[in-house]
């Protein structure tokens, strides 16, 4: 017990590290890269279209897809929302004072401990929004911010728990592009025997988000 209390003590406190230290080398690319800061994506319909070439060729292998065999060998490509621009805004992260610990309920008896980053701040569809960012304890993900959210397509185009997006933590905080048409499902979309985290109230978004994946089936 008090080892596995010290390992997830270092983690939260690497993760604290990782998402609130500056390091002088992006400081510097940041200065010289006059248009925008380093690292800061622009949307590109190219790059999504060839994650989603990946992801398809994923989901047919048998050594990583999360479907049955039986739907590999029937398996014709994810759906999804074609790429639009106007789902790709800018936005500010206001980060949290404290790193709050929570606990979050899942599709199965099994709960996730995140620290909740921030939120993000952004305006969509004329409307001014706001998504809350979080961090996995343990670490995964390369340490990527988990933004999951649901919105009114839930149920009808889109899965019905909702989906996550993973944004890559940047020391400006204000340089943020939330790329809807990013948004993907969690694995328990396409196979219930996994575990995913259920949306927390305060990232039900009140409008329609036509972009990302759709649902499975």
């Amino acid at each position: 017990m008090l080892k596995g209390n010290l390992f997830r003590f270092i983690a939260l406190h690497i993760s604290f590290i990782r998402f609130l230290v500056p390091t002088l080398c992006l400081a510097v690319a940041v200065a010289c890269s006059g248009d925008r800061p380093a690292g800061v994506k622009i949307f590109s319909a190219e790059r999504i279209l060839e994650h989603r070439k990946k992801k398809d060729e994923a989901f047919s292998d048998t050594k990583r897809s999360p479907l049955s065999i039986v739907e590999i060998a029937r398996f014709h490509g994810l759906h999804y929302y074609k790429p639009n621009a106007d789902y790709a805004v800018r936005a500010i992260l206001k980060r949290s004072s404290r790193l709050d610990t929570i606990t979050m309920q899942t599709t199965t008896s099994e709960l996730r401990q995140v620290v909740r980053i921030g939120v993000f701040e952004f305006l969509l569809g004329g409307k001014q929004l706001h998504l809350t960012a979080f961090a996995y304890i343990e670490p995964r993900n390369n340490y990527e911010l988990f933004v999951p959210f649901k919105d009114a397509t839930n149920g009808v185009d889109t899965y019905e728990v909702g989906r996550y997006m993973s944004i890559e933590p940047l020391e400006d905080d204000s340089a943020y592009l939330i790329d809807f048409n990013e948004a993907y499902n969690p694995f328990c979309a396409y196979n219930e025997v996994y575990s995913c985290p259920l949306i927390p109230i305060e990232n039900v978004l009140p409008i329609s988000v036509a972009a990302g994946e759709k649902k499975w089936n």
